[in-house]
């Protein structure tokens, strides 16, 4: 061990040394839950569009992470308190392994808080970092992570916050998430967040969420970038549930009703909706693109590859567009999915159940989903 001369930050002195890693233990960075998406010791980013559905996934893992026995610091400012406590417990959320940060106004002997007071900023940072340790916190969510940015969110130093983030992270060996906001039409997931590119190079685990176009109730959540393994990109389910509140009367909350793995990308569904934006099409024309779709389909047996439906497409009109076939899809009752394989193709089928007969109908009553027969379909397909 070879010492350097001592250092002094704020009042504290540092002994500098170095070490030879030949005494260093040889070991695998360990992650919160059985995917890859947050790894222990480490800051996740999670980005999306503005009602993405990004602050429901993130309860999501938080009650699932809690469920499990992890301690979960939630420090928000979207959603009131009691809205957050019944999305969880809604999503079977350990309540007493869950604890919420929130700012209080000290007077008179009593601490009073109120809903702006419960907002947090920059200077909160430090409040934050004691918060996890003294609860001891296996999951920090943090939402959003701008409001700790210091000056301009396009300067390169207002991700500073991300600095001390990483070290309390290392420190603890918990899991920090953060989330950020998109840009307003973003074209690539890469460069999809507002504000300084720095907020994702200093993390070491990058999610981007995006909502299906063509269903309002799901997404994809594409993990862009990871420093630690294999990206895991998955399907998000959500939906809507009622429950009953403290004061006898219910309201609905939206939570998350389901997670799988998938090969589709939260950047197959940006380049669908810039496609989209691209080539307006007139409503009379989707009204007749919408019906020769579903009877091409049908005709096919209810579900055929996306690519061949283009190709007939462009052999009827040459001005029909794969993106302004793809605008008709929700009109003529059409769905878009992938076979259970890597780098497979993708599928488009029929969602009435009332379009298909014989066997398959059958199945269909017992609970099979015309999009797992689409899959099925799909395997026996020479490629």
């Amino acid at each position: 061990m070879n010492r350097i001369s001592p250092q002094t930050a704020k009042g504290k002195r540092f002994k500098c040394t170095t070490e030879s890693l030949d005494g260093v233990r040889l070991k695998g960075v360990k992650f919160i839950g059985e995917d890859t998406w947050f790894p222990k010791g480490a800051v996740t980013i999670l980005g999306g569009r503005k009602r993405s559905g990004k602050s429901t996934l993130c309860l999501y893992e938080c009650a699932k992470f809690s469920a499990a026995g992890g301690h979960i610091l939630i420090v928000q400012q979207e959603d009131p308190e009691g809205l957050l406590k019944a999305k969880l417990k809604c999503m079977n959320a350990e309540m007493g392994n869950i604890h919420v940060f929130h700012r209080k106004e000290i007077g008179g002997g009593m601490d009073m808080k109120t809903d702006m007071e419960a907002e947090f900023d920059g200077r909160n940072l430090g409040d934050i970092i004691k918060a996890t340790e003294r609860i001891r916190a296996d999951f920090v969510y943090i939402d959003p992570l701008h409001a700790l940015a210091s000056g301009r969110m396009n300067d390169q130093r207002s991700a500073d916050c991300m600095i001390p983030l990483n070290a309390l992270a290392k420190r603890t060996g918990c899991c920090v998430l953060g989330v950020l906001h998109a840009h307003k039409s973003p074209k690539d997931v890469e460069y999809a967040m507002s504000g300084s590119d720095q907020w994702v190079a200093k993390a070491r685990s990058y999610l981007y969420l995006e909502a299906d176009p063509n269903d309002t109730d799901a997404a994809v959540c594409q993990q862009v970038d990871s420093s630690y393994s294999e990206p895991y990109n998955a399907r998000i389910e959500f939906g809507m549930r009622e429950i009953l509140g403290d004061d006898g009367i219910s309201f609905p909350v939206r939570i998350v009703t389901g997670v799988s793995a998938t090969n589709v990308t939260a950047q197959d569904y940006l380049d669908l909706k810039n496609g989209m934006k691209d080539e307006r099409v007139d409503p009379v024309i989707r009204e007749v693109m919408a019906e020769w779709v579903r009877v091409t389909i049908h005709l096919n047996g209810n579900r055929m590859f996306a690519k061949e439906l283009f190709r007939q497409a462009e052999e009827k009109d040459r001005n029909w567009t794969p993106s302004k076939i793809r605008k008709a899809f929700a009109m003529a009752g059409v769905r878009q999915t992938r076979a259970a394989e890597k780098h497979s193709r993708s599928i488009v089928y029929l969602e009435d159940a009332a379009e298909y007969a014989g066997g398959e109908m059958e199945r269909l009553k017992i609970g099979v989903t015309p999009e797992q027969l689409a899959k099925e379909w799909a395997l026996t397909i020479p490629r």
